[in-house]
């Protein structure tokens, strides 16, 4: 099976249904939202009564009853907010009439155990469905995951996901206009809860969703993030604490309330291993894969049009018979989403430049793709190895000799003003003057995803991305810099890299496998 068809199966109007034990015939499947331009998916909802009583059952039934103890939630936390509460603190949890209701009373540790146990049942059946997706983690979002998912697809600048600051619909169907978008505490004393509809919570699909589908990102309960926050308004308070800009005290490890609930995301940690189809090297496959570049004494040179593929390199490991060397784990100094670990094997990212090879593994590459060049090709002097700085600069600018960049330059935008490469740039609307007079760039805390993010891709892109040069040659400069053969040596910068690197004259050190260096294959022939 497929990562087309298990996305299919999984993937219903943009959300993604995971349903595992059913204790009940109350029990609703959860649904989660992708972010767009995102590694995670959210819950739709925030986790029900119904959801969160499937747990308890699931350990009761288990008989780890010192767990069902400490996972219980407290319903006492009723008490503390109405004159008339008993009915709330007895059967809210428990009782048909609550069950899609938002669960509450669970402090941060109880929210993050629940994510627990839920990755560890969904994973276990995708194992029994024999599923591509073979591995996924649930947990609590962090502050700013939450924050991209309140936004969804409005701008930065929204004081609420619904795109404008009034608290009331407006300009929608005549029998909505004027009612609350969300269920907050309009006023003062005990009436000022039912100005919304809601006395307490409401079921968790009440009102407008945002942009993206996702239900009361304000209003109903407040949402517990992994560093101990709660997020947006709640049924018991203004609206103020919901919108966008406000920010939330850290609440103390045990704290819990009739107002506090979660929702949790989801990331897809490996997608299948790239596919173990034949590739078919070929007279027709080199025939496209080279590009002719001079011939001199040493005979006809040419250069891969695509740096070196994690597809073509994972055929080339089980030609073979090598384990993986790939270190997929240097991903993590660059993003906490654990899918770009799988990423010498995932099918997502089958036709991205390989990268975190070690030098001895990009040469034993060549040595591997010469020998079956000569045998398709029957010519047994041919040599395909890492290029030299004459072999590589020749390949991004041929005889233009003053050329900056590979496509001429000195620009890194064509005349639409979308960027030409897979890099790092610096952004205009971040230089300002410092109080010498000097232009500088002035980034916020996350600089280096904006910057990355800002060409279109945040990391390594597919190897055929973006614009070629003259001859065809895509990437040649950005998505992966590439090795040279002295050792150590690399040019054309990479996704991590600021312009300066990109240029044509312009080389980089490493000195070991990283995230942002790869290789492209020439090719010497008689």
């Amino acid at each position: 099976m497929n990562l087309k068809k298990i996305l299919l199966l999984l993937i219903i109007s943009s959300s993604i249904q995971i349903s595992w034990i059913q204790p009940d015939k109350e029990f609703k499947q959860l649904s989660l939202k992708v972010i767009p331009d995102h590694d995670f998916y959210i819950d739709e909802t925030e986790i029900t009564n119904v959801n969160y009583r499937e747990y308890l059952a699931y350990l009761k039934k288990k008989g780890r009853m010192e767990e069902y103890k400490a996972a219980y939630p407290d319903t006492t936390v009723w008490h503390n907010d109405l004159a008339y509460n008993e009915p709330y603190a007895r059967y809210y949890l428990t009782h048909p009439a609550y069950s899609n209701y938002p669960v509450v009373g669970v402090s941060l540790e109880q929210a993050r155990k629940y994510c627990e146990w839920r990755t560890y049942v969904v994973n276990k059946t995708l194992r029994m469905r024999g599923s591509n997706v073979d591995s996924v983690v649930f947990r609590l979002p962090t502050e700013k995951e939450w924050r991209e998912a309140y936004i969804g697809t409005q701008l930065n600048q929204v004081l609420y996901p619904w795109g404008y600051d009034e608290l009331r619909m407006k300009g929608s169907k005549k029998r909505d206009d004027g009612l609350f978008r969300a269920n907050i505490r309009t006023g003062n004393g005990v009436f000022a809860h039912l100005n919304d509809e809601g006395f307490i919570t409401l079921p968790v699909g009440s009102y407008w969703p945002n942009s993206i589908g996702l239900y009361n990102m304000v209003g109903n309960v407040s949402e517990w993030v992994e560093e101990g926050k709660l997020m947006g308004s709640n049924w018991n308070d203004g609206a103020y604490r919901g919108s966008y800009d406000y920010e939330p005290a850290v609440e103390d490890s045990g704290f819990i309330a009739s107002y506090a609930g979660f929702r949790c995301v989801m990331e897809m940690v490996k997608i299948t291993d790239i596919k173990k189809k034949e590739h078919k090297l070929n007279k027709r496959f080199f025939k496209k894969y080279f590009i002719s570049l001079y011939e001199d004494s040493m005979g006809q040179t040419s250069a891969a049009q695509y740096e070196c593929t994690n597809e073509l390199f994972q055929y080339y490991l089980k030609a073979t018979n090598k384990s993986n060397p790939i270190q997929d784990q240097n991903w993590a100094q660059y993003t906490p989403y654990l899918k770009y670990q799988q990423h010498s094997t995932s099918d997502e990212f089958r036709h991205h430049p390989v990268v975190n090879v070690s030098y001895e593994d990009a040469v034993h590459f060549c040595e591997w793709l010469t020998g079956v060049y000569r045998e398709v090709i029957d010519d047994p002097n041919a040599v395909i190895k890492l290029p030299t700085e004459k072999e590589w600069l020749y390949a991004a600018r041929q005889k233009r000799q003053n050329v900056m960049y590979p496509w001429g330059g000195p620009c890194t935008r064509n005349s639409k003003g979308a960027f030409i490469a897979n890099f790092c740039p610096d952004l205009e609307e971040f230089l300002i003057r410092d109080s010498s007079g000097k232009w500088v760039y002035v980034y916020p805390e996350n600089e280096m995803e904006r910057r990355r993010k800002a060409d279109g891709t945040e990391f390594t892109a597919p190897v055929d991305s973006y614009y070629p040069n003259h001859i065809d040659i895509y990437n040649i400069a950005g998505n992966a810099a590439e090795m040279l053969e002295t050792k150590g040596t690399t040019k054309g910068g990479s996704w991590n890299s600021p312009e300066l690197y990109l240029q044509n004259n312009i080389s980089q050190t490493y000195d070991e496998p990283r995230a942002d260096v790869g290789f492209r294959v020439f090719l010497i022939t008689s």
